[in-house]
């Protein structure tokens, strides 16, 4: 039984330990069936809330590390508008903020097995997590990028349109690092 009596699921996974990570609204659940528990974490108050205090966390996604411990994307909005992200780093119950960043519309994060972060941004350029910043890809910016992964062989593939029709894009994530 799910401990919310309404809301909206907006991200699910499973971790190596068949525990479950639900993501509704604004709070972020786990599941371990072993049990029967569910754990709430409640995230932080965004780190820069738009004016008037009129914002929301938008729906979001949630990745989980080579240590099964989740990092959790968060669109921060206004009244008009999601124009600003930030992702947590949740260790342990804390939620140790990774990234603030305005630059980037409605980011997909992606971890490859050596735990280094990739930000995959709507509206092209592809990132690397660096010291708690997004450094740009040198010329790696494909519009309209909405879904990605990375694979263990350090491919980062993801989904873009390009030149109107759905396109599969495949980088070598080690040779963007070097």
């Amino acid at each position: 039984p799910f401990p919310v009596p309404s809301g909206c699921v907006t991200a699910i996974v499973e971790d190596s330990s068949r525990r479950v990570w639900v993501r509704t609204s604004n709070v972020l659940w786990r599941y371990d069936p072993t049990s029967g528990d569910w754990t709430q974490f409640t995230p932080p108050e965004p780190p820069d809330p738009p004016p008037l205090g009129q914002w929301r966390y938008a729906a979001a996604d949630i990745v989980l590390d080579p240590s099964d411990d989740p990092w959790v994307t968060f669109l921060i909005c206004g009244a008009a508008s999601c124009d600003t992200f930030v992702v947590y780093h949740v260790r342990d119950a804390a939620w140790i903020q990774a990234i603030d960043d305005p630059r980037c519309y409605y980011p997909i994060l992606v971890l490859d097995e050596d735990n280094v972060g990739w930000v995959l941004c709507w509206d092209g350029p592809v990132h690397r997590i660096t010291a708690g910043a997004l450094e740009p890809v040198p010329g790696e910016t494909v519009p309209g990028l909405h879904s990605g992964i990375v694979h263990a062989a350090g491919r980062l593939w993801f989904m873009a349109w390009h030149k109107g029709r759905e396109t599969l894009w495949i980088f070598d994530t080690r040779a963007l690092v070097q």
